[in-house]
């Protein structure tokens, strides 16, 4: 099944060529005994993001926007071992994306920029390598330095969300890192788009925001996280843009605040939402169309380009991720049971496009209806229960993963 989606993810990216590569084409790969430099000639190399993703293995670089080379594919003199197959495509309008598919976990030892910002070139071991080759200075290799007079920069490297090693569907895998876990919490709404809007006039940003900055307080609190806000006031961010702030925080959890409004006068209780591709419910549906489009209050519709990058980061997203994300959801709402009024099938499903970070676990909480919950979502009594219900559902989780990794 991962094989196929694999396989319609890059048709949508518009593989090109699988012949052999001529001379001085945009990709060539020099192997050693211990690691592989891979080396892409293109018309700009900066800004660029070097990562790997897991199940299947896969080294990812993306580079500015790119016309399509007439040569991408494997050198045909190519000896090495960890790269099987090249793929290259435009993952959005101002980014084009190399793909190598690997045969084993490996590690991004570091990359460098030269000639003129139009070289980049990559160095990849097994995981399995000699402690010496993975930390080793990032450089290109002496000899092609010296011959290309390769400038050396500051890497930019996206680390993967989950753990190289196989993982187990039964239980929640965190990313393997002796630094502290990484929390990003993101208070839904904000700047010209209020969110929903209470009888009293109370605005769903306001009271989201306060959510986070409390839950954050919380979690620091504690000293064993690290938390970040996708905003920290009251202003606008895309959509994706907060899945970006995600990755690019090293996030081990995504936890997106919320508070809907109500379809019935009575309607009462929290809820927890993961990513689906098919909704839970109609309600879940409508909900979910209308958080996704809350990108055109922004000036800029970005629906259609939107749906495309979605459709691609759904088809990304790995199973294991989905599977931690409902594990995370379901220890959520077991601290939080007996602490708030929960809706009756309290963990929902929906295409929250919020929620479709391929490699971080994500959780999207409906703090309660705003229009029919409105004073006691300002309550400071209510906030506290639903925070510290929060902070001990990610600990829970946390300390399963901590416990599946020994």
């Amino acid at each position: 099944m991962k094989n196929i989606l694999y396989f319609i993810v890059f048709s949508i990216f518009q593989v090109v060529c699988h012949g052999p590569a001529a001379a001085g084409d945009a990709v060539s790969i020099a192997v050693s005994d211990t690691r592989e430099t891979i080396t892409l000639n293109v018309p700009d190399a900066n800004p660029n993001k070097v990562f790997i993703v897991n199940n299947p293995e896969r080294l990812v670089v993306d580079v500015p926007a790119m016309k399509a080379a007439s040569a991408i594919a494997l050198p045909s003199g190519y000896k090495g071992r960890l790269v099987k197959e090249i793929r290259f495509g435009q993952f959005s309008p101002d980014t084009s994306r190399f793909v190598f598919d690997l045969t084993l976990p490996s590690r991004v030892i570091g990359s460098s920029v030269g000639n003129g910002n139009k070289r980049l070139s990559i160095i990849i071991a097994p995981e399995s390598a000699p402690e010496e080759v993975k930390d080793e200075n990032r450089k290109v290799p002496e000899k092609q330095a010296t011959a290309q007079k390769t400038e050396v920069s500051k890497p930019v490297i996206e680390k993967p969300a989950e753990s190289a090693k196989p993982v187990k569907e039964s239980k929640p895998v965190a990313k393997a890192s002796n630094k502290k876990p990484v929390i990003v919490i993101d208070a839904g709404h904000g700047g010209d788009d209020p969110g929903a809007i209470g009888a009293r006039g109370t605005k769903e940003k306001n009271v989201v925001l306060q959510y986070a900055k409390d839950l954050k307080v919380k979690l620091l609190r504690s000293g064993k996280y690290n938390v970040k806000l996708t905003r920290e006031e009251d202003k606008f961010i895309m959509l994706r843009k907060r899945i970006e702030i995600a990755r690019k925080a090293g996030a081990t959890l995504f936890i997106s605040l919320h508070a809907d409004s109500a379809p019935e006068p009575n309607a009462r209780g929290l809820s927890v939402y993961t990513v689906s591709e098919k909704a839970s419910d109609e309600e879940s549906a409508a909900l979910a169309a209308t958080e996704n489009k809350v990108d055109i209050i922004a000036g800029m519709d970005l629906s259609d380009e939107r749906e495309d990058v979605a459709d691609i980061l759904i088809s990304l997203a790995q199973r294991d991720t989905k599977n931690q994300s409902a594990q995370l959801a379901d220890l959520i709402i077991q601290s939080l049971n007996d602490k708030v009024k929960l809706l009756s099938n309290s963990h929902r499903f929906a295409g929250f496009a919020v929620l479709k970070a391929p490699d971080v676990p994500s959780v999207l909480v409906e703090l309660g209806f705003l229009t029919t919950q409105e004073k006691e979502l300002q309550s400071s009594s209510y906030r506290e229960k639903v925070v510290g219900g929060i902070a001990e559902g990610i600990e829970t989780y946390l300390a399963q993963c901590r416990k599946a990794e020994n």
